[in-house]
């Protein structure tokens, strides 16, 4: 889901609430994009949506963001400080197998269920470059940089 996708859906169910928005589980109602062509596209896109992110009104989808944030910049920090504290290492380590084995259950479950298991096979060398990628994005994104996107800063 993007900033767009994440912000429609909040308008949409704002504006009629007697109809909830719902999670559809079907496969067959998965729309696939093209991806990004280059890093730098990639980047411009990830920081277009995470600058959309603060005007998000549902306090669990904040409250999740600021989780996986805290999370990410807890596991990053945790291996910067074990250079000076060893003992420090152990625990970081831990603490990242832990939210490996997690969340690749829940992805795992959710890959076989859309039949896209294939792409299972990308999720451990991504799980270990997340937290660094999270931190980036979302650092950046609250400093305030901006995203250039159809020729103009966004």
């Amino acid at each position: 889901a993007s900033g767009d996708d994440v912000l429609l859906l909040h308008k949409i169910n704002q504006a009629n609430l007697s109809r909830r928005v719902r999670f559809m589980a079907n496969p067959k109602s998965v729309v696939l994009t093209q991806g990004m062509t280059s890093w730098t596209a990639f980047w411009q896109q990830r920081l277009r949506w995470a600058g959309k992110t603060g005007h998000y009104k549902n306090m669990h989808l904040v409250w999740a963001q600021v989780v996986a944030f805290s999370a990410s910049a807890a596991l990053v920090a945790g291996l910067m400080l074990s250079l000076f504290d060893v003992r420090l290492l152990t625990l970081t380590v831990l603490a990242w197998v832990l939210k490996i084995a997690c969340d690749g259950i829940i992805l795992r479950v959710l890959c076989k269920h859309f039949d896209r298991l294939e792409d299972f096979r990308w999720y451990l060398p991504s799980a270990l470059l997340y937290p660094f990628y999270l931190l980036a994005i979302g650092t950046a994104a609250l400093v305030g940089v901006k995203a250039k996107w159809k020729g103009r800063k966004v």
